[in-house]
């Protein structure tokens, strides 16, 4: 059942049966947030891979500090690392606390406020792609050239790194205008489906 189903059973139920307007409110929003928690199972999924992922890399960070805390520039440049996959993993464990919380049996104003401050999250998530990628993205090349390759990325003339940095804010900039543009349906139906039940 999608949402415009139940959006047509809610309208019907509520002109024939309006002895019973509290009890069908209560319904459509407990089928609205089943279907949404069931709908959230892969990202769930995804933000458990996500956060094993982050750990195992948490660790090796650690790992590489250890082994060139006397150089400077390495020492540096996977603490920037370190940063940012701590935030990502306070982060997506925040998101996951939120739609774990959800529950269906809650009022439907507590739920609609779980759900705004979900869909803001995910609005900062892509909106910070601006910023993670661009800086992420050399620090891990430079970090995985020494430790897997011992190749010295530093010792490259800075032109290309320069460029680099700036070809990775264009595909980050492109990235977010696409997932900026198809944010995800499943969240935002589920929100707009109870504004209309509070109407």
């Amino acid at each position: 059942m999608n949402y415009n189903e139940l959006s047509k059973i809610w309208s019907s139920a509520g002109d024939h049966m309006a002895g019973s307007l509290q009890i069908n409110r209560e319904l459509a929003k407990r089928a609205a947030l089943y279907k949404f928690k069931n709908g959230m199972q892969a990202t769930t999924l995804g933000i458990w891979i996500e956060l094993i992922v982050s750990g195992l890399f948490f660790i090796f960070l650690l790992k590489f500090i250890s082994g060139h805390i006397s150089d400077v520039r390495y020492a540096l440049t996977a603490f920037v690392l370190l940063a940012i996959t701590l935030y990502g993993f306070v982060f997506e464990i925040y998101r996951l606390y939120l739609i774990a919380s959800v529950d269906p049996s809650s009022p439907v104003v507590e739920t609609q406020k779980k759900l705004a401050r979900l869909q803001m999250l995910e609005i900062i998530d892509t909106k910070s792609l601006l910023i993670i990628i661009p800086l992420f993205s050399f620090p891990f090349m430079a970090v995985s050239a020494k430790s897997l390759l011992n190749i010295d990325l530093f010792a490259i003339k800075p032109g290309w790194t320069v460029a680099y940095v700036a070809g990775s804010l264009v595909v980050a900039a492109i990235l977010v205008v696409i997932l900026l543009r198809f944010p995800s349906g499943n969240l935002r139906k589920t929100i707009e489906f109870l504004k209309e039940l509070e109407e």
